[in-house]
């Protein structure tokens, strides 16, 4: 989570999944001969509408998206006056589950939730839940356990901390003058101290963007080769493109809806398209989220 959070791109696209999700209201609708009816509010949504003081649905709404997006869960409570929801922090709970034994073989086949266990800073349970106490929105099941929700960021840790090194190989380009690495030769003979000095003069003249692209003077028999590779060699605009890419594909958002590089060139800023790849978000990843949320 934390690595993920560092990553411009992870967090744009949590940003465009929050700013839709937290949009809409919570309502009741009515049904009859199995066809939906006319919406229609009253007082039960006042929780839903104020969960605490000073917030509203989209606040409540938001902070779910994030926890979902960063830890996979996200865990609600209603205050002891029944006043508010609190949020369980979902790094500090544990989902406590027993055995469905056979009653013949008395062997256990599957597992049944019984609560939750809120942990305290030390690993100390501080707190315990019923299982229909907790609001536990878990939009992406986690094939790991069956009542816990898995964060769309498990597989894509790779290529989170591939971008990232990319973005640290740019920021050391920039530093490191702004060109190829380079090598310097010297003739046999010259001294410890003459190659000192020339290589802490070299390093001040020559090292950080402010000195990048200066003409370098040589004397001595000093030769100097370039090594290494630039930014046109990696093809860096391509390789990054396609990993931001990858990111977005996961969080089920379209490139064109966060605005990455590869998305804003060609025919997919054609009206139709965009608007196409609006109802693909909408259809496909954030009605999902509002049936999981509700």
């Amino acid at each position: 989570a934390l690595q993920a959070q560092r990553n411009p791109i992870v967090w744009a696209c949590i940003t465009a999944r929050l700013l839709v999700f937290s949009e809409v209201r919570f309502s009741f609708q009515k049904w009859s001969a199995g066809k939906p009816g006319k919406l229609f509010g009253n007082p039960d949504l006042k929780i839903l509408e104020t969960p605490w003081p000073q917030a509203t649905t989209g606040d409540l709404l938001g902070r779910m998206e994030v926890d979902a997006s960063l830890y996979g869960n996200s865990y609600w409570v209603l205050a002891p006056d029944q006043s508010r929801l609190v949020r369980l922090h979902p790094t500090r709970v544990t989902i406590a589950t027993a055995d469905v034994v056979d009653q013949i073989t008395g062997e256990p086949f599957g597992k049944v939730l019984i609560g939750y266990f809120l942990n305290g800073a030390e690993g100390q349970a501080v707190a315990t839940f019923l299982p229909d106490e907790v609001a536990h929105y878990a939009p992406l099941p986690d094939p790991a356990h069956q009542f816990r929700g898995a964060s769309w960021l498990n597989a894509l840790l790779p290529d989170v901390i591939a971008d990232m090194d990319l973005t640290d190989y740019k920021h050391a380009f920039i530093k490191n003058a702004a060109t190829p690495n380079l090598a310097v030769s010297f003739p046999q003979g010259i001294s410890q101290e003459a190659f000192n000095a020339f290589k802490d003069k070299m390093d001040a003249s020559h090292t950080g963007p402010q000195q990048a692209f200066k003409t370098l003077y040589l004397g001595g028999g000093a030769d100097v080769k370039t090594v290494g590779s630039n930014f046109a060699d990696l093809a860096m605009a391509a390789v990054q493109s396609a990993g931001e890419t990858r990111i977005a594909a996961a969080a089920g958002v379209p490139a064109g809806i966060v605005g990455l590089s590869e998305s804003m060139k060609g025919s997919t800023l054609n009206a139709g398209n965009y608007a196409a790849t609006r109802r693909r978000f909408s259809d496909g990843t954030m009605r999902p989220l509002w049936r999981a949320a509700a």
